[in-house]
C-alpha cells in the first residue's frame, strides 16, 4: 500500500531468504457531535483513510469529517516517540491509527528488507517509549512490514515479528497488504505460491493496483480471490487509487486528473460489494516525487472521496464555522477575484459565492480554485474564485456573499476602498 512514499521496492525473495540470518469559535479540536471511529458489526465495510494521512495536523483537521483512520508510519529510531505524537493527534480527531512498523523492525536501508537482529530488543524499547497511547481506543492495526512479497522480505521473519506484536497487543489487527501482480502470479515458483501460507498471524488483508478499473481488472480479481483463499475467514482491505501519474493517463486513455473521482466511487463500489470487506484505504494523501497525491486533487475528486468516506464511517461534517475570503476586486474584464471557504469543511469542499449588485441577487460561482494555505480555513481549504459580472453599468456596487456548506450565508468583507463593496467600473 504505502510502496512509492515510505519502502523502496527491493531484491527477490530468494536472495533475501538466502541472505536473511535472523541475526520495523476556531478551536483546532473536533467538535464533540462527529462520531466516533468504533468497530461496527462483523462484515460491515466501517473503515476510511488515507496512506500518509496523519502526518500533520492540519490533513488531519482536512480529513476528519469523513475519515477514521490514519497511517501512523514509526521511523528507524526505536526510542523516538513520533508515534506518540501521531497517534495522539489522530485521537483528538476521534480517529485510530494504523501503525506501519517497517523502519522500527526491519533493517538494511533503504530497503529494509531484513529483520533486525535485534528486533525484538528494538520492539521493547519503542513499546516504552510509547506506552501511553498503544492502547485499544487509540490503535486499530499493525503493518509489520508493508508487500513483503513484493519488497523480498522474509516471510518466516514476517511471522515471527507479528506473532511477537500479537502477543503483546492481542486486541489489535495485524494487517497483510500485498501487490495484485504479487498475489496473481500463477506459477508454483512464485514468492506468494511457495511462501504465502507461512504467515499465520494476519487478522485482515488486502491487495493493492493502481490505474486499473477495479471491477472489470483480471488480476486484481484473482488476486482478491488467491488472498481469500490462502487466508480464509480473514476481513478484506481494498487499497483505492488516490494518485495520479502519466501511466493513469495512458491506462485511462489520456484521461484527466478529473477522472479520479470516478475511480474512487469504481473502488467503492466493488468494496462494498464485498461482504468481507472491513477498510477501503486510499493510496496516498500526502504528495510523493513524480506524481500528485490525493492532498493535491481537484475539490471535484476530494469531493467524491468526502461522499465516500462519510457512507462508510458515518462521520459528518461539523457546524461550528460561518464561511471566511475576501474579495479583492474587479478586474477590467469583468471579473470578481478573491478566495472563500468554510472552515468546518473537509479538505477539497468548496464553497459557492453569490454576487449582489447594489443589495440584489446578480451571479455566483463556486471557490474551486487552488489557493495558499490559510490557517483561517482550518479543514475548509483556502480556494480562489473568479466570477464573471458580465455586461453591467459603470458605477454599481458589488458585495460577496459565500455560502456556509451547511446552511446560511456570510459576507464577505472586501479589499476595495469603502469594504465590503467593490465598485464596479465596466468599460466596453
Amino acid at each position: 500500500m504505502y510502496r512509492i512514499h515510505s519502502l523502496i521496492c527491493a531484491a527477490g525473495l530468494a536472495a533475501t531468504l538466502a541472505a536473511c540470518a535472523e541475526s520495523p469559535t476556531t478551536s483546532t479540536m473536533v467538535p464533540a457531535a462527529e462520531p466516533r471511529a468504533v468497530v461496527g458489526p462483523p462484515g460491515q465495510l466501517q473503515w476510511f483513510g488515507y496512506a500518509a494521512g496523519a502526518e500533520d495536523d492540519v490533513s488531519l483537521t482536512g480529513t476528519t469529517s469523513y475519515a477514521n483512520w490514519g497511517q501512523v508510519i514509526t521511523d528507524d529510531n526505536p526510542s523516538s516517540t513520533w508515534a506518540t505524537q501521531r497517534i495522539a493527534a489522530l485521537s483528538q480527531h476521534d480517529m485510530k491509527a494504523v501503525v506501519e512498523l517497517g523502519k522500527l523492525l526491519w533493517c538494511g536501508a533503504p530497503a529494509y528488507t531484513n529483520l533486525c537482529q535485534d528486533f525484538a530488543t528494538r520492539w521493547q524499547t519503542w513499546k516504552a517509549a510509547n506506552a501511553g497511547v498503544l492502547t485499544s481506543d487509540k490503535v486499530l492495526a499493525f503493518i509489520i512490514r508493508d508487500e513483503p512479497f513484493t519488497n523480498g522480505a522474509n516471510p518466516y521473519s514476517w511471522q515471527a515479528a507479528a506473532a511477537m506484536v500479537k502477543q503483546d497487543f492481542p486486541w489489535a489487527k495485524i494487517m497483510l497488504i500485498e501487490a495484485a501482480d504479487i498475489v496473481a502470479c500463477p506459477h508454483s515458483w512464485c514468492a506468494f505460491n511457495q511462501y504465502g501460507s507461512v504467515i499465520t498471524t494476519v487478522d485482515w488483508v488486502g491487495v493493492d493496483k493502481y490505474a486499473i478499473h477495479p471491477a472489470t481488472d483480471q488480476v486484481l480479481q484473482t488476486a482478491v480471490w488467491k488472498m481469500k483463499q490462502k487466508y480464509p475467514g480473514r476481513k478484506f482491505i481494498y487499497v483505492a487509487d488516490g494518485f495520479w501519474t502519466s501511466s493513469h493517463a495512458s491506462a485511462f486513455l489520456g484521461a484527466s486528473v478529473g477522472y479520479m473521482a470516478n475511480i474512487m466511487r469504481e473502488w467503492y463500489d466493488v468494496a462494498r460489494a464485498d461482504p468481507d470487506a472491513v477498510m477501503l484505504a486510499v493510496f496516498i494523501w500526502n504528495p510523493f516525487t513524480g506524481g500528485i497525491s490525493s492532498r493535491q486533487f481537484p475539490p471535484s475528486v476530494l469531493y467524491e472521496h468526502t461522499q465516500v468516506g462519510r457512507a462508510i464511517t458515518g462521520r459528518a461534517r461539523a457546524q461550528a464555522h460561518q464561511p471566511v475570503g475576501l474579495l479583492e476586486g474587479i478586474g477590467s474584464d469583468g471579473y470578481a477575484t478573491g478566495w472563500a471557504c468554510d472552515p468546518d469543511g473537509a479538505w477539497g469542499e468548496a464553497v459557492t459565492v453569490h454576487m449582489y449588485m447594489n443589495g440584489a441577487y446578480y451571479n455566483s460561482g463556486t471557490a474551486d480554485q487552488p489557493d495558499v494555505f490559510r490557517a483561517q480555513c482550518r479543514s475548509g481549504v483556502s480556494h480562489r474564485f473568479r466570477i464573471p459580472l458580465g455586461i453591467g453599468s459603470s458605477g454599481q456596487q458589488m458585495t460577496a456573499v459565500a455560502a456556509d456548506l451547511n446552511a446560511g450565508t456570510a459576507q464577505l468583507p472586501s479589499s476595495c476602498a469603502g469594504s465590503p463593496a467593490c465598485v464596479w467600473y465596466y468599460n466596453p
